[in-house]
C-alpha cells in the first residue's frame, strides 16, 4: 500500500485543500484491493465535505463492496445516505455501525433522527436516550430528543431536554427556537417569545423563529408586532406560507380584513392545499360579508382536514350568515362531536336555535358562555348559582348585569318574574342603576362599582329566561317595563324647542370597539333622506365619529345634548319627549323597546341573533319595526324605505 500518497492526501485534506487531495487519492484507486478500498473510503470523506452526498455514496459502494466494515465507516456512509433522502438505505448502515460498536454514540444519535424523519418517532426517542447516556455532552442529541418528545406532546418534557442542551451550548439558536416553540405549544407566549428572541439574537437570520414569533405575539394580542416579526420572516424566505398565514391571522385580528385575505391568498398559491390558511381566506371572506365565498374556502379546507372541530365552527358560523340555519346546526354539531370540550360550538348552536325561537334549548346551550369565558360568573360563586332548579322562597336573590347595556336592558323585564316571593336585588352598570330603579318587583339597585350586597343566591341577568322556563311567547311585555321620571320628562319638555312635524330620537352609530360594529353602524351621511322631512331630530347619541362631525354642524334639525344625558334615566326622558326613535342596534334601541316607544331598528343583512331572521317584527319590543338590509351593506335600500314611510306619518 502506497503509505506515502495516502498521508499526502490525508494532509492536503485536513488542511481543506480538498482538489489536491483528490488528485493524490485518485492514483491509489489503481492499486491493491485494500489500498482500492481505502481510497474510495478517504474519497467517500472528501466528497461528503465538499457537500455532495449522492457522489459521496458512489465511493461508499464501492469500498463496501471491497469489504470495507467499521463501525466510523458505516456511520459515514449511513449519514450521507440519509442526507440523500435514502432513509431506509441509511437506517441499515446504522445498525450496522452499532452491531459492530454497540456504543458509537454519533450512530445511535444518526439513527435517532433517522427513524424521526420515518416517523417512528417513538423509537426514535429509545434512540436518543441511549445517545444521551452515551454522550451526555452533546447538544445535537439533547435537542432532537427534545423534538421527538414535542412530536410525542410530551412538552414538558421536551423543554427540559433543550434546555440540556442550552445548559451545553447557550448559543445554539435552534435549541433556542425549539425551546420556545414547546412552551408556545404549552401556552407559555411570553416565556416563548423570550426564546425565540435569544434564537434571533444569536442567528438574525432564522425565519423560523421569526415566524414562531409572529405566533406567539398573535396569541397575546400584540397584533401589530406579530405583523413586523412575519415580515421579518418573509424577508428572509419570501416563500413561507405559515408566516403568510400568521400575517393573515393578526390582520384579521386588526380589522385590515382585505389585507388579511390577501395574505392568506398569497398563502394558498405557495401551498394549496394549506389547510390553515383556507381556514383563514374563509374568516376574511366572512368578515368582509362575502359569506358564499367564505363557505367554499371553508369546504376546501375540511377536505384535507375532515376532523377540524376549529374549521367546522367557522364553517357552521358562515353557514348561520346565509341563512343556512340546518345546514349549520348539522356542521356545528359535528365539530362539538369531535372537541366535546370546545364550548364555541355548544355556544353557536344555542344562538341558532334562539333565532329559530327555541328560547329554552338555546338558553340551555347558551349557559356555555361562562366556560367559553373560562372562569366564575363575573366572581360569583358557582355553589350559590340559581339556575331555576329551587324553589326560592324567602331567600334573597341577586341578579347581577353580564355584557353590555342593551343585554341588561332587554332582560332585566324577567326580574319580577324571579321576585315573588323572594327578595330581589339588582346589581348592573352604574349608567344604568337609576334607570333600573323603576323595575317592578325589585328591592334595591347596586352599581357594579358598589361592594355587592347580602345575598343567598345569585344569577346572571341572561340567564333568567332559562331559570325561568321561558319559551317565546313568554318574552313580550304586557306594558313597558322601564319608565322616565315625571321630573325628568318635563325639564326635557321645558329644554326643548317646539317641534312643527314628528320629533324623532336618532342613533347611527354604536361602539366602535364592537366586534360587529363595522355592519350595524353607518355614516350620517347614509341618512341624508330622512333630512328631506319636515320631522325634528333628536340625537341620542353620546359620542360622534370625526367623520360624522362636519355634517352634523351643517344639519341643524338634528338637536345635540350629548353633555346632558348623564345616564340612562336621562336617555329615558328624552325618549319620552320624542314621537319616533331610529336606531341601528345599540343600547339605545333596547331603551327605546323597554320604554314602550315606537321604534324603527335599522339591522344589517345578517343581524344579531335576538332579531330572529326575516321578520319585520319582534317579540321582544312590541312597539318595534323591524327594517332589514336587503343586502350585505345596503344601507341605502334601508334608509330609503323609512324615508318613504315618513312621508305617509
Amino acid at each position: 500500500m502506497d503509505t506515502t500518497a495516502l498521508q499526502r492526501g490525508a494532509q492536503l485534506h485536513s488542511e481543506g485543500r480538498l482538489d489536491e487531495a483528490e488528485q493524490a487519492y485518485l492514483p491509489l484507486l489503481h492499486g491493491e484491493p485494500q489500498q482500492v478500498a481505502t481510497a474510495h473510503y478517504l474519497l467517500a470523506l472528501l466528497i461528503s465535505d465538499r457537500g455532495d452526498p449522492p457522489g459521496a455514496i458512489a465511493h461508499y459502494e464501492a469500498a463496501a463492496g471491497m469489504g470495507a466494515s467499521a463501525p466510523d465507516f458505516f456511520y459515514g456512509y449511513g449519514e450521507q445516505l440519509r442526507k440523500a433522502g435514502r432513509l431506509e438505505d441509511a437506517l441499515k448502515r446504522f445498525e450496522r455501525a452499532l452491531a459492530l460498536q454497540a456504543d458509537h454514540a454519533d450512530a445511535r444519535h444518526m439513527l435517532g433522527v433517522t427513524l424521526t424523519a420515518l416517523g417512528r418517532t417513538n423509537d426514535a426517542l429509545e434512540s436518543y436516550d441511549l445517545a444521551a447516556a452515551l454522550k451526555p455532552q452533546s447538544r445535537g442529541v439533547w435537542n432532537n430528543r427534545g423534538v421527538a418528545l414535542e412530536a410525542l406532546g410530551r412538552l414538558d418534557e421536551a423543554v427540559a431536554s433543550y434546555e440540556n442542551a442550552l445548559a451545553i451550548d447557550p448559543h445554539h439558536a435552534g435549541a433556542h427556537h425549539n425551546h420556545g416553540s414547546a412552551l408556545l405549544k404549552l401556552g407559555r407566549s411570553e416565556g416563548a417569545i423570550a426564546s425565540f428572541d435569544k434564537a434571533i439574537a444569536f442567528n438574525p437570520a432564522l425565519a423560523e423563529a421569526w415566524s414562531y414569533r409572529a405566533v406567539a405575539l398573535a396569541g397575546l394580542d400584540r397584533h401589530a408586532e406579530a405583523i413586523e416579526s412575519a415580515d421579518r420572516a418573509l424577508a428572509l424566505r419570501p416563500d413561507y406560507p405559515e408566516a403568510l398565514n400568521t400575517r393573515s391571522v393578526a390582520e384579521r385580528a386588526l380589522k385590515q380584513h382585505g389585507a388579511a385575505l390577501a395574505s392568506a391568498e398569497q398563502a394558498l398559491a405557495l401551498r394549496p392545499d394549506f389547510a390553515e390558511a383556507l381556514n383563514s381566506k374563509g374568516s376574511a371572506l366572512a368578515k368582509l360579508n362575502r359569506y358564499h365565498e367564505a363557505c367554499a374556502a371553508y369546504r376546501r379546507a375540511l377536505e384535507i382536514r375532515p376532523d377540524d372541530a376549529s374549521i367546522l365552527l367557522n364553517f357552521g358560523l358562515a353557514l348561520e350568515a346565509t341563512g343556512d340555519l340546518d345546514a349549520a346546526q348539522a356542521v356545528l354539531a359535528k365539530a362539538e362531536a369531535l372537541a366535546p370540550d370546545l364550548p364555541d360550538a355548544r355556544f353557536a348552536n344555542g344562538l341558532i336555535h334562539i333565532r329559530s325561537g327555541r328560547l329554552l334549548k338555546g338558553f340551555r346551550l347558551y349557559e356555555t358562555r361562562w366556560t367559553q369565558k373560562g372562569g366564575p360568573r363575573h366572581g360569583f360563586p358557582d355553589d350559590k348559582l340559581w339556575l331555576g332548579e329551587a324553589t326560592l322562597g324567602e331567600r334573597t336573590l341577586l341578579i347581577h348585569a353580564e355584557q353590555g347595556f342593551g343585554d341588561v336592558i332587554q332582560f332585566c323585564r324577567f326580574a319580577a318574574l324571579a321576585a315573588a316571593p323572594s327578595r330581589l336585588r339588582l346589581q348592573v352598570q352604574a349608567p344604568l342603576k337609576r334607570l333600573l330603579s323603576t323595575l317592578p318587583g325589585v328591592e334595591h339597585v347596586y352599581a357594579t362599582s358598589e361592594k355587592s350586597p347580602p345575598y343567598d343566591l345569585h344569577i346572571p341577568i341572561m340567564s333568567l329566561p332559562l331559570a325561568l322556563g321561558l319559551e317565546l311567547k313568554d318574552v313580550a311585555p304586557q306594558n313597558p317595563y322601564l319608565h322616565a321620571t315625571e321630573a325628568d320628562i318635563a325639564a326635557w319638555k321645558r329644554r326643548l324647542p317646539a317641534a312643527s312635524g314628528q320629533r324623532i330620537g336618532l342613533v347611527w352609530t354604536g361602539n366602535p370597539g364592537h366586534d360587529n360594529d363595522h355592519n350595524r353602524s353607518l355614516t350620517l351621511a347614509a341618512l341624508a333622506p330622512l333630512f328631506a322631512t319636515t320631522a325634528q331630530f333628536v340625537s341620542l347619541q353620546k359620542a360622534y365619529r370625526e367623520e360624522d362631525l362636519a355634517l352634523l354642524d351643517q344639519t341643524p334639525q338634528i338637536l345635540r345634548f350629548e353633555a346632558e344625558l348623564k345616564d340612562f334615566a336621562d336617555t329615558a326622558a328624552l325618549i319620552a319627549c320624542c314621537d319616533l326613535v331610529i336606531s341601528v342596534d345599540t343600547s339605545v334601541a333596547h331603551l327605546a323597546g323597554a320604554l314602550g316607544k315606537p321604534l324603527w331598528l335599522m339591522l344589517p343583512r345578517f343581524c344579531d341573533w335576538r332579531w330572529m331572521d326575516e321578520r319585520a317584527d319582534t317579540p321582544w319590543y312590541p312597539s318595534a319595526t323591524l327594517f332589514r338590509q336587503p343586502a350585505f351593506g345596503d344601507w341605502d335600500a334601508v334608509v330609503a324605505r323609512m324615508a318613504e314611510r315618513l312621508q305617509d306619518i
